[in-house]
């Protein structure tokens, strides 16, 4: 009859990636390294003798799993991993040694508390003494006028960077009145709500500045002559408390300057 039990105290080095998907779940793969520090307790069958003994062998996993973001700080996990290590040689109580297979398959489930992070402060605007103006014999200048930039808005549905026929329509638009040559720069904003923890938001915000790049490209903008930035939740059009979905505050900001 079997008996007796294997005891694994493994250390690994874990390796993720996770899949990027547009929304608050994130699939992930993985895989693992390390030594397997194994005691083997009477194990086998009494008629063949026990292995008896410690050893470390080394140890490997791999890993598959879904994580999904709850609000800004609380996340859950759910994985499967399969654990195993090189076969185990101990001693036999029949003489000699002996090997046996060590591996498992495990369902874990997880809980991930992140402290947040709090909004990138903009130093202040350094300060300069203002001179006393020169007065001259010659006819006063005319003032220069800055120039007046043209701006456009998109917007994007809950957590999505996916650009509406709505939203391409617009670009169309910013992208002809570039091309008529009034222009040489344009920036591109991204704008989150206040739903989601701030780095989510800051990469959401990202993605959709570079979607917007990427239609203007297609629509024979050159790549070079657009600048996306996120900004994530700061800059709300619609001021709001924290977690309140906003559909004005879910946009892409896009600014023609000459």
């Amino acid at each position: 009859a079997a008996a007796g039990h294997i005891i694994n105290n493994a250390l690994f080095a874990n390796v993720l990636y996770g899949f990027n998907t547009d929304s608050r779940y994130t699939p992930y793969i993985g895989a693992g390294i390390g030594p397997d520090f194994i005691s083997v307790q009477n194990f086998g069958a009494s008629n063949t003798g026990y292995l008896r003994g410690d050893t470390v062998q080394a140890a490997y996993q791999g890993i598959a799993g879904i994580s999904a973001q709850l609000d800004d700080n609380w996340s859950v996990s759910a994985d499967y991993r399969y654990v195993a290590s090189f076969d185990p040689k101990v001693s036999s109580t029949s003489g000699g040694q002996g090997r046996t297979d060590n591996a498992s398959n495990n369902i874990i489930l997880g809980v991930t508390y992140s402290f947040g992070t709090p909004a990138p402060v903009e130093p202040a605007p350094e300060l300069k003494t203002a001179e006393a103006p020169v007065v001259t014999p010659r006819a006063p200048m005319q003032p220069a006028v800055a120039p007046i930039p043209q701006s456009y808005m998109v917007f994007f549905d809950f957590d999505k960077s996916t650009l509406t026929p709505e939203a391409k329509r617009i670009i169309a638009s910013a992208a002809k009145e570039y091309k008529n040559g009034h222009y040489v720069t344009i920036t591109v904003t991204g704008h989150t709500d206040t739903v989601g923890t701030v780095a989510y938001n800051k990469k959401l915000s990202v993605r959709r500045a570079k979607a917007v790049k990427k239609y203007l490209a297609a629509l024979g903008v050159p790549s070079k002559d657009v600048k996306a930035i996120g900004v994530g939740k700061n800059g709300l059009m619609v001021p709001t408390a924290n977690g309140v979905r906003e559909a004005q505050n879910r946009r892409a900001e896009i600014v023609l300057v000459k």
